[in-house]
């Protein structure tokens, strides 16, 4: 189940910098705060997605049993997520 985690990890780590890519398009355009605003949370969601990544392959037996299962919705709800704003931005 783990491994399935480590898996919706990567494709939000991929859909994120796809997200920066656009934004850093955007604002070599517009030179918008907001879309330096976009840049930086993007930023933080690619920086908190890199550590659980580290973080579950390299600390993986140290996790309980019942949050495996938990991290996994979690994984999936931010992807939907992700894809959603990619879908969005894309447009």
């Amino acid at each position: 189940m783990i491994n399935l985690s480590i898996i919706f990890s990567v494709i939000n780590i991929l859909l994120i910098v796809s997200l920066i890519y656009v934004y850093i398009k955007n604002y070599m355009k517009i030179r918008s705060t907001f879309t330096i605003g976009l840049i930086f949370f993007s930023f933080l969601f690619l920086m908190h997605n890199a550590l659980y990544l580290y973080f579950s392959i390299t600390m993986m037996p140290y996790y309980a049993d019942g949050t495996q299962s938990f991290i996994l919705i979690f994984n999936f709800l931010q992807t939907l997520a992700f894809l959603t704003l990619n879908i969005v931005t894309w447009k």
